[in-house]
């Protein structure tokens, strides 16, 4: 009987065990295979942390070089994006940089107008991800590094996210110093410092509706919560089974 009751501990223990390890790979597998599909509507914000507050002219990229006025920014302001149209060749969208709105913008003409770029490659709020070894040919021979950060922390709509980056320093490309942080997987721009002359600016994500992988606080729910809910539930059978025996 002795034998019989460690057999079936030991076999329970095991049946937990895979339970557990299944559940977490899982979990894993579903989220590993999410990937960013940006839409109509989707939406990012930046606050300012500094700002030269220079009167800015607003000039899109080339072609077409449209000029779409002038523009002014200061500290604790916002910087909002939203996309109204989002197609293989090109992204259009809503950008209200303080309490100056511009429509019909493109992503490059953002990189452009406001030098989160470093040309000839136009970054602006979203790094293409599927070309990043493009992107690093792109910027050879402009006095930018670009470096591979694991476990970068930012927080972002008031959640702690752990992401990996790609970091791009800007040296004196031509009077142009930066420093951009994207996210590896989305491409979005976390933040970002630049200047050219007098003009700079440093802003930092802050808010999204764009499901953003590496979240702290739900990797912790979703990966452990069920099997620990799993754990829980058999070992209350267990017990109950043991003391029949």
């Amino acid at each position: 009987m002795k034998t019989g009751v460690k057999f079936f501990k030991s076999t329970t223990f095991q049946v937990v065990a895979i339970l557990c390890i299944l559940n977490m790979i899982l979990t894993s597998v579903v989220t590993g295979n999410q990937n960013l599909n940006l839409k109509s509507g989707n939406m990012i914000e930046y606050a300012i942390l500094d700002s030269s507050e220079t009167t800015n002219l607003f000039y899109g990229a080339w072609p077409p070089g449209n000029y779409y006025g002038n523009w002014s920014v200061c500290q604790n302001e916002k910087i909002v994006y939203e996309i109204t149209n989002d197609t293989e060749d090109e992204m259009e969208g809503v950008l209200v940089l303080g309490n100056y709105t511009f429509n019909n913008i493109r992503n490059i003409d953002v990189a452009s107008a406001l030098a989160l770029s470093v040309y000839p490659w136009n970054g602006g709020f979203f790094a293409n991800t599927s070309d990043w070894t493009g992107i690093t040919e792109m910027i050879e021979n402009t006095n930018t590094s670009m470096t591979l950060i694991e476990d970068y922390n930012q927080t972002i709509n008031d959640d702690d996210y752990a992401l990996d980056i790609y970091e791009f320093n800007v040296e004196d490309y031509y009077g142009q110093y930066s420093l951009f942080r994207y996210d590896v997987e989305s491409g979005i721009l976390l933040n970002a410092f630049t200047s050219f002359g007098a003009y700079y600016l440093n802003i930092s994500l802050s808010s999204t509706n764009i499901d953003i992988q590496g979240m702290i606080t739900n990797a912790i729910t979703y990966y452990f919560l069920p099997a620990v809910v799993s754990f829980i539930f058999i070992g209350y059978f267990l017990q109950k089974r043991l003391r029949k025996m």
